[in-house]
């Protein structure tokens, strides 16, 4: 059988075909003014929001950015966060004046709807866990952190049950520094704090932020047990919060967040973009951004996975994407005589495994992966491609043992596989 598997192997090797490295790469937002959030609805969605009611929109992993401030939108409305929910919907909050204002949209940024607005108010962060359900964390406002909760995709919001006193007049949050999984719930304060929930803040306790301000917290997939935070400097915590110990971390200037995948942990500061592969014990700079400095990075991940979308944006309106890494075709005077899709390798795999292609017309291009049932696991490519060979690798750390699909298709032309997942 060992035999048979290396023939198989052996014979799908394309020899002009190498691997390049992740890297980050400048995309053209259109405008200057300040951005300060962004998320990822998929591989291929972002939104981003940022001052005077500024919110840009992409479909296409950030070829193009385009202007979604419709109508309900106003433009004196400082932008400070955004959840991307789907291609079409999204909420972003900020303060209007001396009220904070959150707005919904659903067709894409054509038109806002306000769905909340609170007086001396500050809406740091909403971060849907779904289409439907969502938490929302502000300010205190007469000593009550603002916590909210939608069961509506965000439509009504409501504390009913939510309560966390704050009696201090120096404690406040930060935009963007909420992090939520399941039930899990942490939030970052001025005041050496990190609240958490394990409810779904029906009830909270305080982590100790070793006497820094945290501006931004994330926690490891696929168990979120590992997690880092930054504000002045870096912390790490390997329990889920009840303890959290300094990193040596490089740099100068503001720290614009903190993200990671399964693999790596990316920091953003000043103009620089950082990474560590080894839970922070070393940082190199992997990306220095030609202008301006860093205000938010967010990623968007898969079953728990690495990255299928990261973006970063800065305050003079740009916008760095982190790109996967992929196999390209190094002749790119050799164009394939046929459009093909070949047997995944290794096969059976755990748990990583890679598919090849050729594309013989340039269009638009899809790569899915599936169970069984037909129930969508990955999407590995959703863009329009040139003629070529090319190869993606699927990483189904997260997923159970068992036979998958893969199924690839360009124009009118449709071809799909089985693979064999065995841990």
């Amino acid at each position: 059988m060992k035999n048979i598997i290396a023939a198989i192997l052996f014979s799908f090797t394309l020899p002009s075909i190498v691997l390049s490295q992740e890297t980050w790469v400048e995309q053209n937002s259109g405008v200057s003014s300040p951005l300060t959030s962004v998320s990822a609805a998929g591989t291929n969605t972002g939104w981003v929001c940022g001052f005077n009611g500024m919110v840009l929109r992409t479909t296409n992993g950030g070829n193009n950015w385009l202007y979604a401030s419709g109508s309900g939108m106003p433009a004196s409305c400082q932008l400070t966060n955004i959840f991307a929910i789907d291609n079409l919907t999204a909420i972003a909050s900020g303060n209007q004046g001396t009220t904070s204002r959150v707005f919904r949209t659903s067709n894409g940024g054509s038109s806002w709807t306000e769905v909340f607005s609170q007086p001396d108010g500050y809406i740091e962060t909403v971060w849907m866990k779904d289409a439907q359900n969502g938490f929302m964390q502000g300010d205190a406002v007469n000593k009550r952190w603002s916590l909210w909760k939608t069961t509506n995709g965000g439509v009504n919001w409501d504390s009913s049950g939510l309560y966390l006193s704050n009696t201090f007049t120096d404690e406040y949050g930060w935009n963007n520094s909420m992090y939520v999984f399941n039930n899990n719930i942490w939030f970052g304060t001025t005041n050496y704090k990190i609240h958490y929930s394990s409810n779904y803040g029906a009830s909270w306790t305080s982590q100790s932020s070793r006497n820094i301000t945290v501006f931004s917290i994330c926690m490891n997939p696929p168990t979120y047990t590992t997690g880092y935070a930054c504000g002045p400097e870096v912390m790490r915590t390997t329990n889920g919060g009840m303890n959290w110990a300094d990193v040596t971390a490089p740099g100068t200037g503001f720290y614009g967040g903190i993200t990671a995948s399964q693999t790596s942990v990316y920091y953003a500061r000043g103009n620089n973009i950082y990474v560590s592969t080894n839970s922070g014990s070393t940082w190199s700079i992997q990306y220095t951004a030609p202008a301006g400095n860093y205000r938010h990075i967010s990623e968007r991940s898969v079953n728990g996975n690495n990255f299928t979308q990261c973006w970063a944006v800065r305050d003079n309106g740009g916008i760095s994407r982190w790109q996967l890494p992929v196999s390209v075709e190094t002749n790119s005077e050799s164009v394939p005589d046929k459009f093909e899709l070949l047997q995944n390798y290794p096969n059976p795999f755990n748990p990583k495994t890679n598919f090849e292609f050729r594309i013989v017309n340039f269009g638009f291009v899809t790569l899915k992966v599936f169970d069984l049932l037909g129930k969508e696991v990955t999407t590995l490519v959703n863009e329009e491609m040139k003629p070529g060979s090319y190869e993606r690798t699927f990483n189904a750390e997260g997923l159970a043992s068992g036979m998958y699909l893969y199924r690839l298709q360009s124009g009118t032309k449709t071809q799909l596989k089985k693979l064999l997942l065995m841990k």
